[in-house]
C-alpha cells in the first residue's frame, strides 16, 4: 500500500483530505441522526395509534430496529473517534512512515 505521504503528497495535503472527510462525515452523521429521531417520533406515534394487535406488533419492531441502529452508528462515531482518527493523526505526524 506504500506510505501515506508518497500516496497523498505533502502533510498540509493529507491534512486537508482528512478534514474534508471529518467534515463530510459529521454532516452525514448529522444527517442521519435527523433522520432517525424523526423517523422513531413516527414509529412511536404509529405505535400509539395502532388498534390492532398485529399493526403494534410491527410498529415496536419498526422501534427497536430504530434503536438498534441509532446505538450501532453510535458506536461507530466513538470507535472513529478513539481509535482510528488518533491512528491517523500519529501517521501524520510521523510523516507517513
Amino acid at each position: 500500500m506504500g506510505n501515506l505521504m508518497e500516496m497523498l503528497g505533502s502533510q498540509a495535503q493529507i491534512e486537508q483530505v482528512v478534514t474534508i472527510i471529518k467534515n463530510v462525515f459529521w454532516v452525514l452523521m448529522s444527517l442521519f441522526g435527523i433522520a432517525a429521531i424523526m423517523f422513531a417520533i413516527y414509529v412511536g406515534m404509529k405505535l400509539a395509534r395502532a388498534e390492532e394487535e398485529g399493526k403494534r406488533k410491527e410498529a415496536k419492531q419498526q422501534l427497536l430496529w430504530t434503536i438498534i441502529a441509532i446505538v450501532a452508528v453510535i458506536g461507530i462515531v466513538m470507535i472513529l473517534n478513539m481509535v482510528i482518527m488518533p491512528l491517523i493523526q500519529n501517521q501524520i505526524n510521523s510523516g507517513g512512515n
